[in-house]
Protein backbone atom coordinates (compact mmCIF):
# COMPACT_ATOMS: atom_id res chain seq x y z
CA UNK A 1 0.00 0.00 0.00
CA UNK A 2 1.35 3.28 -1.43
CA UNK A 3 1.60 6.65 0.43
CA UNK A 4 -1.73 8.02 -1.50
CA UNK A 5 -3.86 5.80 -0.10
CA UNK A 6 -3.12 6.56 3.24
CA UNK A 7 -4.52 10.13 3.74
CA UNK A 8 -8.21 7.85 3.34
CA UNK A 9 -7.27 4.87 4.94
CA UNK A 10 -6.11 6.70 7.99
CA UNK A 11 -9.68 8.27 8.33
CA UNK A 12 -11.02 4.56 7.72
CA UNK A 13 -11.23 1.83 10.97
CA UNK A 14 -11.47 -0.74 8.90
CA UNK A 15 -10.57 -2.72 5.33
CA UNK A 16 -12.97 -2.86 2.56
CA UNK A 17 -14.76 -5.88 3.80
CA UNK A 18 -15.75 -4.08 7.39
CA UNK A 19 -12.79 -5.61 9.05
CA UNK A 20 -10.70 -4.05 11.35
CA UNK A 21 -6.96 -3.52 10.39
CA UNK A 22 -3.57 -3.95 11.55
CA UNK A 23 -0.39 -2.69 9.97
CA UNK A 24 2.87 -2.97 9.85
CA UNK A 25 4.09 0.91 8.58
CA UNK A 26 6.80 1.20 5.93
CA UNK A 27 9.37 5.05 6.58
CA UNK A 28 12.30 5.67 4.16
CA UNK A 29 13.38 5.86 1.04
CA UNK A 30 14.08 4.18 -2.66
CA UNK A 31 15.32 0.92 -0.50
CA UNK A 32 12.06 0.48 1.01
CA UNK A 33 10.40 1.02 -2.11
CA UNK A 34 12.20 -2.05 -3.39
CA UNK A 35 14.38 0.27 -5.67
CA UNK A 36 17.87 -1.88 -7.26
CA UNK A 37 15.74 -5.35 -6.55
CA UNK A 38 15.31 -7.31 -9.00
CA UNK A 39 11.74 -6.59 -8.80
CA UNK A 40 9.86 -4.13 -6.34
CA UNK A 41 8.62 -6.98 -4.19
CA UNK A 42 12.29 -8.31 -4.09
CA UNK A 43 13.32 -5.44 -1.93
CA UNK A 44 13.07 -6.24 1.99
CA UNK A 45 9.96 -5.01 2.54
CA UNK A 46 8.18 -7.09 0.18
CA UNK A 47 10.44 -10.24 1.45
CA UNK A 48 9.70 -9.41 4.58
CA UNK A 49 5.81 -9.45 3.93
CA UNK A 50 6.52 -12.56 1.67
CA UNK A 51 7.62 -14.16 4.63
CA UNK A 52 7.28 -12.50 7.84
CA UNK A 53 8.38 -13.76 11.30
CA UNK A 54 5.07 -14.48 13.37
CA UNK A 55 4.61 -11.75 15.45
CA UNK A 56 4.24 -9.70 11.99
CA UNK A 57 1.87 -12.58 10.31
CA UNK A 58 -1.25 -11.28 8.83
CA UNK A 59 -0.62 -7.41 9.00
CA UNK A 60 -1.22 -4.99 5.97
CA UNK A 61 1.90 -3.28 5.26
CA UNK A 62 1.72 0.44 4.46
CA UNK A 63 4.61 1.45 2.74
CA UNK A 64 5.40 5.25 3.34
CA UNK A 65 8.54 5.50 1.71
CA UNK A 66 9.42 7.65 -1.76
CA UNK A 67 11.96 7.75 -4.26
CA UNK A 68 14.56 10.17 -2.93
CA UNK A 69 13.28 10.80 0.37
CA UNK A 70 15.73 11.93 2.89
CA UNK A 71 15.81 11.95 7.18
CA UNK A 72 14.37 15.40 6.73
CA UNK A 73 11.37 13.66 4.73
CA UNK A 74 10.50 11.50 7.33
CA UNK A 75 10.24 13.59 9.67
CA UNK A 76 8.46 16.68 8.52
CA UNK A 77 5.95 13.98 6.23
CA UNK A 78 6.14 10.86 6.64
CA UNK A 79 5.75 10.79 10.39
CA UNK A 80 3.09 13.02 9.72
CA UNK A 81 1.30 9.97 8.19
CA UNK A 82 1.94 7.06 9.80
CA UNK A 83 0.87 9.65 13.06
CA UNK A 84 -2.65 9.44 11.48
CA UNK A 85 -2.89 6.16 11.23
CA UNK A 86 -1.84 5.47 14.51
CA UNK A 87 -4.43 7.17 15.35
CA UNK A 88 -6.96 5.39 13.60
CA UNK A 89 -5.94 2.15 13.48
CA UNK A 90 -3.70 -0.23 15.39
CA UNK A 91 -0.35 -0.39 14.36
CA UNK A 92 1.92 -3.14 14.68
CA UNK A 93 5.25 -2.61 13.91
CA UNK A 94 6.78 0.67 12.39
CA UNK A 95 10.08 0.02 10.61
CA UNK A 96 12.67 2.59 9.26
CA UNK A 97 15.46 2.38 6.59
CA UNK A 98 17.01 5.96 5.80
CA UNK A 99 20.01 7.87 4.64
CA UNK A 100 21.43 7.08 1.32
CA UNK A 101 20.03 10.29 -0.39
CA UNK A 102 21.49 12.37 3.08
CA UNK A 103 24.57 11.67 1.55
CA UNK A 104 24.40 12.93 -1.98
CA UNK A 105 25.63 16.56 -1.22
CA UNK A 106 27.95 17.92 1.60
CA UNK A 107 25.41 20.35 2.85
CA UNK A 108 23.14 17.41 3.26
CA UNK A 109 25.93 15.15 4.98
CA UNK A 110 26.39 18.03 7.68
CA UNK A 111 23.03 18.15 8.38
CA UNK A 112 22.59 14.77 9.05
CA UNK A 113 23.66 13.99 12.69
CA UNK A 114 21.01 16.69 13.74
CA UNK A 115 18.34 15.59 11.94
CA UNK A 116 18.27 12.10 12.60
CA UNK A 117 18.95 12.99 16.46
CA UNK A 118 15.41 15.07 15.72
CA UNK A 119 13.90 11.84 13.81
CA UNK A 120 14.97 9.48 16.29
CA UNK A 121 13.43 11.26 19.02
CA UNK A 122 10.19 11.69 16.98
CA UNK A 123 9.91 8.30 16.42
CA UNK A 124 6.93 6.35 17.70
CA UNK A 125 8.92 4.02 20.71
CA UNK A 126 9.56 0.45 19.43
CA UNK A 127 9.97 1.22 16.10
CA UNK A 128 13.00 -0.64 14.53
CA UNK A 129 15.50 1.17 12.59
CA UNK A 130 17.83 -0.30 9.99
CA UNK A 131 21.29 -0.10 9.92
CA UNK A 132 22.36 0.37 6.01
CA UNK A 133 25.71 -1.25 4.44
CA UNK A 134 28.61 0.31 4.77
Amino acid sequence: MDARKCQTLAASPTKPGGLPWVARVVLGDSLSQGIGATAPDRGWVGRLAEDPPASLRGLEVVNLSFNGARAVDVLERQLDTCEDLRRHHDVARVTMLIGNNDLMKPSWCRELPATLQRLLDALPHGTVVGRQPG
